[in-house]
């Protein structure tokens, strides 16, 4: 509700939002409002962007599962079956949302189009990604790291400076690990300890995560003054080898030189932080996004996963000391690749931000014509006229038969307007293909975001408000001629005024001095039309002088018999607008034209 209340007040309505996935009140102002939104999520969208390759729902495939390619037939199946032992819980939760949905004034499901019809950026990039086509606005631009981090505390600075091999445990502050779990964790690091594998342990743990532990548990170290450490202790950072952190700066620990092994849950910032300082890993998912990062990090060649409800010990053991050996050669190799796509990839911030501007300066939302909505309507109606005129003449031809001369006049095709219902329906078509002609498709189906039409010459507001008649005939002197004011209401479109030198007069657009120069009272009237192809770009707008319609808009192809019939729908359009930039072909030609006729010591621009 608070959301309606900011969108509905245009004092505290926003150009744009840019949210994170979680907030599907976003998505909803979207749908509801028409308005330019930008998600921000750790991987490719839940039931989104399907693929063909990618089996099962998008974002929910089971552990191990990658591609089609390398997936055994058995596990492919089961991806596609495995919700439907879940189909009652999630037909409960489908009807909770819907009720707190329809409590707080919204009344339509959620909006998950197939395609994304807003900017969503994938905080991932195409090596930890299964690549795959993605739509224009849709985008992976990892990392969304910033360049600076908060550096290293006293205590994590001081230990990491004394110790060359460290291992650092990070599973998510909010998450509370079970004590039995936290053993194992703790037993299998420590014989890594003894091994001389490493020879320190940074774990950060918050106060939630410590909830379920027993701090008066025994372990068996075989180092020390005892064989017996009390888990308090350790918790406590009175062992000169372990750190217990309630807050750990994580990058800087990755950054560290010390660091040789990252113990992680696998989410999509820690997958993406381990990559970008080059440090091999334990994955350990404990849910959504991190079971496939997970399996997309094993199968990268640069961690081993854990399964959190089987894991043990030796496990933790073995798989850490296979990539600590000198032999785990291959995980350096590995990390080294991905740390350099990683880097890379982190530039995309700046391309992120590139689309948010576009949006910002233009963004269209035509639904039904991006659908072709209209197209399906006439052929639905041409269809409906076959089917119905077949139905009909079968009914008439069957009636005739077996009925006498007085009956069949109860079923003839005969009306009190004397038309016949098949020739009613193909009027109605012929009313609508005109309409379907000029209404629909005057200009290109467009995506989302027309990227070329930023550079639209028209003024902000009128972009979003406005929507630009279709030229259908000869301009008439009335709708150039204007006085040559800034502010003029009849130049909504504010267009420059231009003014004849010969005249002189004034005129809204280049389009209507070129107008008024094709009338051939100030210059031969020809030769407006000759000097449009005697510049080397002619071929861009022009077909032979001798063709009826010798003039095309080169972005949507529509042809016109004058050169300023082209001119004016190109300042009326905003997706063909960028031809009149200095470096295309009409921008190239306006100054072509206005360098031929030009004065010493005047211009023809009036202001």
């Amino acid at each position: 509700m608070a959301s309606k209340t900011i969108m509905d007040d245009l004092v505290t309505r926003p150009d744009m939002i840019i949210a994170d996935f979680f907030v599907e009140a976003a998505n909803d102002i979207h749908f509801e409002y028409k308005f330019p939104v930008a998600i921000v999520a750790p991987n490719m969208p839940l039931f989104q962007l399907p693929c063909s390759y990618i089996p099962g729902q998008p974002g929910f495939q089971l552990p191990g599962t990658m591609t089609s390619e390398n997936s055994p037939m058995w596990l492919r199946i089961m991806n596609e079956i495995f919700l439907v032992p879940d189909l009652p819980t999630i037909i409960r939760a489908g009807k909770w949302s819907k009720k707190m949905r329809s409590d707080n004034g919204v009344f339509h499901p959620p909006h998950k189009p197939s395609k994304p019809d807003y900017l969503f950026f994938v905080n991932s990039f195409f090596e930890l990604e299964i690549p795959r086509d993605l739509p224009p606005t849709a985008a992976p631009v990892d990392s969304l790291l910033s360049p600076t981090y908060q550096p290293l505390d006293q205590e994590c600075g001081a230990f990491l400076a004394s110790h060359t091999s460290v291992i650092y445990i990070a599973l998510r502050t909010h998450i509370t690990l079970p004590h039995k779990d936290a053993a194992k964790i703790l037993e299998g690091v420590n014989r890594l300890r003894e091994d001389g594998l490493i020879d320190g342990v940074v774990w950060a743990m918050g106060k939630t995560c410590r909830a379920d532990l027993d701090r008066s548990a025994r372990f068996s170290f075989k180092t020390g003054k005892s064989n017996k450490t009390i888990l308090g202790d350790l918790l406590d950072n009175k062992h000169p080898d372990w750190v217990f952190s309630f807050f750990a700066p994580q990058r800087a620990i990755l950054a560290s030189e010390s660091t040789k092994l990252y113990f992680t849950h696998g989410g999509g910032s820690s997958a993406n932080e381990g990559l970008y300082h080059g440090k091999p890993m334990l994955s350990m998912g404990i849910f959504s996004d991190q079971i496939a990062n997970s399996t997309r990090l094993v199968a990268g060649g640069v961690a081993e996963s854990l399964n959190k409800f089987d894991f043990t010990s030796d496990e933790i053991y073995d798989k850490a000391k296979k990539i600590l050996k000198p032999e785990g050669k291959t995980y350096s190799q590995n990390l080294l690749r991905l740390q350099r796509i990683a880097h890379v990839a982190s530039r995309r911030k700046y391309h992120a931000a590139d689309l948010i501007e576009e949006l910002v300066y233009d963004n269209e939302l035509r639904f039904k014509d991006a659908n072709n909505w209209d197209l399906y309507a006439v052929g639905g109606l041409a269809l409906a006229a076959v089917v119905g005129s077949t139905w009909i003449a079968g009914h008439c031809v069957i009636g005739q038969r077996s009925q006498d001369a007085s009956q069949n006049s109860k079923y003839a095709l005969h009306y009190k307007t004397g038309t016949s219902p098949p020739l009613l329906l193909l009027l109605l078509l012929l009313l609508l293909l005109p309409f379907h002609s000029f209404t629909f498709h005057h200009r290109p189906l467009s995506s989302i975001i027309d990227y070329r039409s930023s550079v639209d010459i028209r003024p902000y507001h009128h972009r979003f408000t406005s929507n630009p008649p279709l030229f259908t005939s000869t301009p008439s002197t009335t709708m150039y001629l204007r006085p040559a004011a800034r502010q003029d209401h009849e130049n909504p479109l504010g267009l420059p005024i231009y003014e004849c030198w010969f005249c002189p007069t004034n005129w809204i657009g280049f389009s209507g001095l070129l107008y008024h120069l094709e009338e051939g009272r100030c210059v031969k009237r020809d030769r407006i039309r000759t000097l449009a192809f005697e510049t080397p770009e002619y071929g861009f707008y022009g077909n032979k002088l001798t063709d009826r319609n010798p003039f095309f808009c080169f972005q949507c192809r529509a042809q016109f018999p004058e050169i300023s019939h082209l001119y004016n729908h190109v300042e009326q359009h905003p997706s063909c607008s960028y031809l009149l930039n200095p470096s295309e072909c009409l921008g190239a030609l306006r100054d072509f034209y206005i360098e031929y006729y030009e004065c010493p010591g005047s211009d023809y621009v009036s202001y």
